[in-house]
């Protein structure tokens, strides 16, 4: 009977194996099959077909007493055995991504929704459970792998634990799994999804998990989803394993579109059917309501460790404050105005030979002059090699501006002087350092890309000039990213004004164009056609939005993903130039994971460009602005960096405060930490936001949405 056995289990995982999903790469795409409860059930019922299939083709004559009569083709045995070696490695591929779902999902739902106590000893519970099936699993692959080496008792004593109506025994731990997931009990608590579905608010704090609330949720699902199929698999095999000991050979289905009829199948069988069916059932649709409104934007945690070029980069020689002498805001040398009455100009000379020699000049403009000096003050000037000019600032009333400390060079005494009936007074302004060597800007970045798409991006800053960097990968059927071809897209290098190489094959140089290649970053600029000052325009703002394309539209466009990213810049009356985060979509099928080129009609929007309910393009400029007025470098906050921003605001690079920095930084800082899914996942959607904690400058950073697998869930209908 072993040998007869053998094929039994053989023929069940292939016919199982070959409809359940597609392998390659030794990975199971089950994905893309659990998602739909008819799908489930079909598999379910195919693994009923198979052990039907097994009676039919091995057992046409077969008794208890007559194992002697059953026919094998010829070489029927060998390609079985091939088979199974081949099904056992797909099978132990899979069994690794279960070993990983306590890190991966338990824990990290448990961790990042704290102080729910029943949440997390029940899913520690579920993962026990799911635990014990992965055993009872391993023993069946074991059966598998050398059916000839057991007795008919040792195969006799695990079908009839399979099927034990013991409450330690499998039917009743598929029973307990269900429950704890599904049910919510007035004694106990609620259950995990109910939990889930209420912690909408939660994941403002989830940075640490490289997975939205909702991929979580739709990942536990998949491996309870997967642990039910194979419970259920074993189940029936034990069955039939203990009514072919008894004897009792099921009656064959005499049509072919109905290999599940009742009539066909004994009482247990029956009792296993519809209990399968019936959590399939209950939990796709408690999956699908918990699903709906939880959150799928992933972000990175700020961390302790700041390094910069590693964790986070900044804005050298953009924005600073600026200490000058009236006698040079002018070509002329006089000292007749006061100083707000330089709204813009330059730095002209360097009369007195003081704290202007010690200083690096400004070779940009200079904005907004200020009278901050009405004594003698104490300018402890930076080595000239810093990217600050002033580690701090010293009045005689022992009013100080920037960090205590040490001053490394002798400090400087500055104080005006009279000139007649004038007055020649230090003035503060504000250096836009343009016209520096090292000065960094943006650059607008257009991304080409083949049939992959988004699953991560980060900052990258190279020669001054800061870019965005795609991580892509191949989409397969059912929304999943072949995880083999997962990579980081090289940035396109290159520095100003410095000629490139042109298309392969051609001699021609390319010389990238501001406003075109790249955007540079101004503190003000006049709008075009117009001279007058009440027309100055600022040039330092960047949205902060949300663009997620699976809340914009109607619902035609859900079945929409991230092919790429750019930034573009656009003129919004009354607040100046923004700097936009604009997202490629590009529909793709479902079904097939082939992106959908040909129906792209108006693949870029952004926060200037977003859809109406429609789906037409419509502008939007009534943005609220986030205040960064007076606050210290960010990495001088003692608190990690939290998300302070909306969707639909935008903030103005500028410079520190005087109080905590002498003025001396840009802000904010870039966050250069990559923001990627894990395991990798599709995006419907990526955004800008900036994260602080009080008093700090902050961080500019990404977020991501992960694709909306609740749109693909479908419930079998009664």
């Amino acid at each position: 009977m072993a040998r007869l056995v053998s094929f039994m289990f053989a023929l069940l995982l292939l016919f199982g194996h070959q409809q359940i999903g597609k392998c390659e790469d030794g990975k199971f795409d089950i994905k893309s099959l659990m998602g739909n409860a008819g799908t489930v059930l079909k598999v379910g019922k195919e693994i009923y077909t198979g052990i039907d299939y097994v009676y039919k083709k091995l057992l046409p004559t077969t008794t208890k007493d007559s194992e002697s009569d059953a026919k094998i083709e010829p070489g029927m045995e060998q390609r079985l055995t091939d088979q199974i070696k081949h099904v056992a490695k797909k099978l132990d591929s899979l069994k690794v991504d279960m070993q990983n779902m306590k890190d991966e999902i338990i824990d990290k739902i448990s961790n990042e929704i704290p102080d729910q106590i029943n949440l997390k000893s029940n899913l520690f519970e579920i993962y026990l459970r799911i635990n014990q099936i992965e055993n009872s699993y391993e023993e069946f692959l074991t059966y598998v792998r050398d059916p000839h080496k057991f007795s008919n008792d040792t195969l006799k004593r695990f079908a009839k634990a399979v099927t034990s109506p013991e409450l330690t025994e499998l039917p009743n731990v598929l029973k307990t799994i269900h429950w704890l997931l599904v049910q919510t009990d007035v004694d106990i608590g609620d259950s995990v999804l109910t939990v889930l579905s209420r912690s909408t608010q939660i994941p403002r704090q989830m940075c640490k998990t490289q997975q939205s609330l909702q991929q979580m949720i739709y990942n536990l699902y998949n491996a309870i989803a997967l642990t039910d199929v194979k419970g259920y698999a074993m189940i029936l095999f034990g069955h039939h394993i203990l009514q072919y000991i008894k004897g009792t050979l099921l009656k064959f289905a005499t049509n072919a579109n109905s290999a599940y009829s009742t009539d066909d199948k004994t009482s247990e069988i029956q009792v296993a059917e519809e209990q399968f069916e019936r959590r399939i059932t209950t939990t796709m649709k408690a999956v699908a309501k918990a699903m709906k409104p939880a959150s799928r934007a992933i972000w990175t945690c700020d961390t302790y460790g700041y390094k910069e070029g590693v964790t986070y980069t900044k804005l050298n020689n953009v924005f600073q404050k600026y200490f000058i002498n009236e006698v040079d805001l002018n070509p002329e040398g006089t000292c007749t105005k006061t100083c707000p009455e330089y709204k813009q100009t330059k730095a002209y000379g360097c009369f007195d030979d003081k704290i202007c020699a010690k200083q690096r000049t400004c070779s940009g403009d200079l904005w907004e002059c200020e009278h901050k000096v009405s004594s003698t003050m104490y300018i402890c000037a930076s080595d000239k090699k810093s990217d600050r000019r002033y580690e701090y600032v010293e009045y005689g009333n022992s009013q100080r501006y920037g960090p205590k400390g040490r001053c490394a060079n002798p400090a400087v005494e500055v104080y005006g002087w009279g000139r007649g009936f004038s007055h020649c007074t230090y003035c503060l302004c504000t250096c836009d350092d343009l016209g520096h060597s090292n000065s960094d800007r943006y650059k607008i970045h257009l991304l080409n890309f083949i049939n992959s798409v988004v699953t991560g991006v980060r900052f990258r800053k190279s020669n001054n000039i800061i870019h965005i960097q795609i991580q892509q990968g191949q989409l397969l059927p059912g929304g999943i990213i072949n995880q083999t071809t997962v990579s980081w897209v090289p940035i396109e290098d290159y520095k100003i004004n410095e000629p490139m190489p042109g298309s392969e094959g051609t001699r021609w140089e390319y010389v990238p164009v501001a406003e075109r290649d790249y955007h540079v970053l101004e503190w003000k600029v006049k709008r075009e056609l117009h001279r007058d000052d009440k027309f100055m325009y600022r040039k330092a703002a960047v949205n902060l939005d949300d663009l997620d394309f699976a809340d914009q539209g109607p619902s035609n466009y859900s079945n929409y993903l991230v092919g790429g990213l750019r930034f573009t810049a656009d003129e919004v009356k009354g607040s100046g130039y923004h700097l936009n985060l604009d997202v490629y979509m590009v529909p793709f099928d479902y079904t097939t994971g082939k992106l959908r080129l040909w129906e792209v009609i108006s693949p870029w929007f952004s926060s200037a460009r977003q859809l109406s309910e429609r789906g037409r393009l419509i502008r939007v400029s009534d943005k609220v602005q986030v205040n960064l007025e007076n606050l210290d470098v960010p990495t001088n906050s003692g608190a990690p960096a939290v998300p302070t921003s909306q969707s639909n605001q935008f903030l103005y690079f500028t410079t520190t405060g005087l109080d905590a920095d002498a003025g001396q930084t840009t802000i904010p800082f870039i966050d250069l930490k990559p923001v990627q899914t894990y395991p990798p996942t599709p995006l419907s959607g990526a955004g800008l936001f900036h994260k602080s904690s009080p008093g700090s400058g902050g961080f500019l950073s990404f977020k991501l949405f992960t694709y909306d697998y609740s749109s693909q869930l479908q419930i079998k209908n009664d």
